[in-house]
């Protein structure tokens, strides 16, 4: 049952990043006119730090260990 929670958050987190991928290459692209392929590089960074994040810290949290 955890396997199947922490799938479900791991493919709605890598969800969540994609959208957010797509809506700042669209921000910093159409509306700031940047150039392309600084704005994916940047992009690309900030989704990748976001992905860590949110799995390091979310999804893949190690419970605590009770020494007796």
């Amino acid at each position: 049952m955890k396997l199947q929670k922490e799938l479900a958050s791991f493919v709605g987190a890598r969800f969540l990043t994609l959208l957010a991928e797509n809506a700042l290459l669209w921000l910093s692209i159409d509306i700031l006119d940047a150039a392309p392929v600084p704005a994916k590089l940047s992009v690309s960074i900030i989704t990748v730090l976001g992905n860590y994040i949110l799995c390091k810290y979310g999804i893949f949290k190690k419970e605590a260990v009770c020494h007796e």
